[in-house]
């Protein structure tokens, strides 16, 4: 959590959140000045529970759906059936400079969820070969062999910022999908899409 003294030590909260989306990344150390010393690592997850503490209150400020706010990304959401080769998933995800991509099934509704963090292939693995042979799996087998599956969070596609907040307030998700009526994923928010909605 961030307390007080941290976000004075590193200046505002505002410039913690403008570097890590400056330089993309999900986490920022906070350090004294006077040594470097490590006081404490903040990630995106504690900023935006620092924020549903603060103003989860303020309803009024929060009505309006997700969508119209520009958080996260609606337009060109791209999704694969459980048949698309690994291979084909990760060229996606590097092409788009994705995080992760939604899994559907023939009719088109959101069944799982790909996260380019998940490295099950390279782990099991025996050699070169057995890598090119994962590569070439359907993402379904390799969903299949993961060891732990992070929990998959959902809401509608006109969700109000407000219910997103309380979501996250119970749940502290990563990645949220948003579906519409017949359950296809139109969206995908991230908590750094959050954060990028409150300092821009």
């Amino acid at each position: 959590m961030i307390d007080n003294d941290v976000t004075r030590i590193v200046g505002s909260l505002y410039k913690a959140c403008s570097i890590m989306q400056a330089n993309r990344r999900r986490f920022l150390p906070i350090v004294t000045p006077e040594d470097c010393g490590i006081l404490a690592v903040v990630t995106h997850a504690d900023i935006l529970e620092y924020f549903v503490a603060t103003f989860r209150e303020e309803r009024r400020l929060f009505d309006q759906p997700v969508k119209e706010l520009g958080i996260g990304t609606f337009d060109g959401v791209i999704s694969v059936t459980g048949t698309t080769p690994l291979r084909d998933v990760l060229e996606i995800l590097s092409e788009n400079d994705f995080s992760s991509l939604p899994i559907v099934d023939r009719v088109g509704r959101f069944d799982a969820l790909y996260s380019r963090a998940d490295i099950t292939f390279l782990a099991t693995a025996t050699d070169a070969d057995s890598v090119v042979v994962n590569l070439s799996s359907s993402i379904a087998e390799i969903m299949r062999q993961r060891r732990s599956e992070e929990p998959l969070h959902t809401c509608s596609h006109s969700a109000t910022l407000q219910s997103v907040f309380e979501l996250f307030a119970d749940v502290k998700f990563r990645r949220l999908v948003c579906l519409d009526n017949d359950y296809r994923p139109v969206g995908i928010i991230a908590v750094r899409d959050l954060l990028c909605y409150f300092i821009n």
